[in-house]
């Protein structure tokens, strides 16, 4: 799964380290560089688990996979943060939706690293994400193993 990330990945970093220098956005002298890689790979680990709730959702609820793959894409970008910045949402929506699981994957990284909030309060919330989500899944696909092994898979 990660293999063919990884080379994306690196040159997506390429990109955004020339377009922050180019475009002057600050980073923190002390830590910051650390804080928004771990934020990130916070951030990865709560979208995958997200990926397997979709996919888990997909097979008990026996939906196209393609059907399940929209609602994902459109969940995920909207809530996250990642179509519009939370900040920038009208009615305080985005306050609401920064407390949700979609907000640790790209609004979290996000908040880090322009140094919006605090790293600190943000890591642990993407650490509890990751751990409920991951503990909740384990406790789901266990619940679903019969239904798995007579859809096929």
């Amino acid at each position: 799964m990660l293999g063919a990330a990884v080379p994306a990945v690196m040159l997506s970093l390429v990109g955004i380290s020339i377009a922050a220098a180019l475009l002057e956005v600050p980073l923190a002298p002390t830590g910051a560089p650390l804080f928004f890689g771990l934020s990130l790979i916070l951030g990865i680990t709560v979208g995958v688990a997200v990926d397997f709730w979709f996919a888990l959702l997909t097979v008990r609820l026996r939906y196209s996979v393609w059907f399940v793959a929209s609602i994902r894409a459109t969940l995920t970008s909207v809530f996250s943060g990642a179509l519009i910045p939370l900040n920038l949402m009208p009615w305080h929506i985005g306050d609401v939706l920064g407390v949700l699981p979609f907000a640790a994957m790209a609004s979290g990284p996000l908040r880090v690293y322009t140094q919006q909030t605090g790293a600190a309060p943000l890591l642990v919330s993407q650490a509890l994400w990751a751990a409920i989500l991951w503990f909740g899944l384990v406790w789901a696909v266990r619940k679903s193993r019969d239904k798995v092994v007579g859809v096929g898979g």
